[in-house]
């Protein structure tokens, strides 16, 4: 469902017609995701979800639950959270240009879900990127700059 969202949000980007510079594109695809996961009213399926790394963070900062404002020291946001309920968590890491989901940040979800929501039995962890008729794209590919 997310690279359907992604590749929706690319899609239309490209539709209509916004010159955008990468930075620029990767911040409006990550808002058309969030919009469109927010319309589902789903509290399992989140977007751009910041949770604090820690319980002791949390409870320092007197937050009930993990959830804490975007960008508080001591967070880390999370591009897609689908908890499906039966002991698998998939947290999904949207890039738009060069870089990679790479194994330290990886490592520092996987440890941040498990302090804050417990053992789970499986936490799958994919990257997505925007597809172009069935291939992946760069940002230039998806807003028809090649």
């Amino acid at each position: 469902m997310v690279q359907d969202l992604t590749n929706k949000a690319a899609a239309d980007i490209r539709d209509e017609q916004l010159r955008l510079s990468p930075s620029a594109y990767g911040t409006e695809v990550h808002q058309r995701v969030k919009k469109e996961i927010d319309a589902k009213n789903r509290k399992d399926f989140l977007a751009e979800l910041s949770i604090s790394k820690t319980r002791a963070a949390a409870k320092a900062l007197e937050v009930e639950d993990m959830e804490v404002p975007h960008g508080l020291k001591g967070s880390i946001r999370i591009d897609a959270f689908e908890n499906l309920g039966n002991g698998t968590i998939c947290v999904y890491d949207i890039k738009t240009g060069q870089r990679v989901f790479e194994k330290p940040r990886m490592d520092e979800i996987g440890a941040t879900i498990f302090e804050n929501f417990g053992p789970a039995k499986h936490i799958i962890m994919i990257e997505i990127r925007p597809w172009r008729w069935g291939i992946r794209a760069s940002p230039a590919q998806v807003e028809g700059r090649t």
